[in-house]
């Protein structure tokens, strides 16, 4: 699995194209913009299934692209599990995370990812 492509909105991953994401593995499973705008009213925060998504198959490391301008929010518990879990979490923006998941890919499928495209 390779990230080929990103720009505001978008993420092209073997040639499909896709708004925001979550990677479980090698899984790629969209997040659910209306049920986020629904409980939220953005797609800046997480869903407590997502948060379950990203630390499922005992992940080495979690990446968490947190947008362009980093309007994402990462709650303190994620930081916490991940500390619990022993898991490395970096929290990039998202430019700098498409870069950073594609090397550690490169070595490893213990990655899961979530790709916040937008602001």
């Amino acid at each position: 699995m390779k990230i080929e492509s990103l720009k505001f909105g978008e993420i092209t991953i073997d040639g499909k194209k896709y708004h925001q994401i979550i990677i479980v593995g090698d899984e790629i499973i969209e997040r659910n913009s209306i049920k986020l705008h629904k409980k939220f009213g953005t797609t800046h925060q997480m869903l407590e299934e997502e948060k379950v998504l990203l630390f499922k198959g005992e992940p080495k490391v979690v990446v968490i692209a947190d947008g362009f301008d980093r309007q994402f929010e990462v709650s303190e518990d994620i930081r916490q599990k991940a500390l619990e879990k022993k898991i490395e979490l970096l929290i990039l923006d998202t430019p700098t995370a498409v870069r950073k998941f594609n090397e550690l890919k490169r070595h490893s499928d213990k990655i899961n990812a979530l790709f916040h495209t937008t602001c």
